[in-house]
C-alpha cells in the first residue's frame, strides 16, 4: 500500500534516523536505522498516520546517557563534595 504524502516527507526530512515506511493491513511501520531507537525498538508500529508521527517526536539517539534524577544528583554532589575535601581526587 502508498505510504502517504505526509509519511514520504517525514522520511525524506528525517533520513538520518529512518531507515524505511510501510503501510500494510496491521498499520504504519517506521523502521529506524541503527543508532535510534523509540521505546527501546527500531520500529514504530502505529495504526494511524497521526499516531505515528506523535510517535515519532520520542525517537532519540540509541546510545543517550540518562539524565540523574535530582536526587540522584544531589547524592552525587555530596559525595564528590566529601571527597574534594578528604583531599581524595
Amino acid at each position: 500500500m502508498a505510504v502517504g504524502k505526509t509519511l514520504l516527507l517525514l522520511s525524506i526530512k528525517h533520513s538520518r534516523e529512518i531507515e524505511g515506511i510501510e503501510h500494510d493491513e496491521d498499520g504504519y511501520w517506521i523502521y529506524l536505522r541503527d543508532g535510534f531507537v523509540w521505546d527501546g525498538s527500531h520500529t514504530i508500529h502505529e495504526d494511524t498516520v497521526r499516531e505515528c508521527l506523535s510517535q515519532f517526536s520520542l525517537v532519540k539517539p540509541e546510545n543517550i546517557s540518562v539524565a540523574l534524577s535530582d536526587a540522584d544528583f544531589m547524592v552525587s554532589m555530596s559525595r564528590l563534595s566529601r571527597s574534594v575535601g578528604r583531599g581524595v581526587l
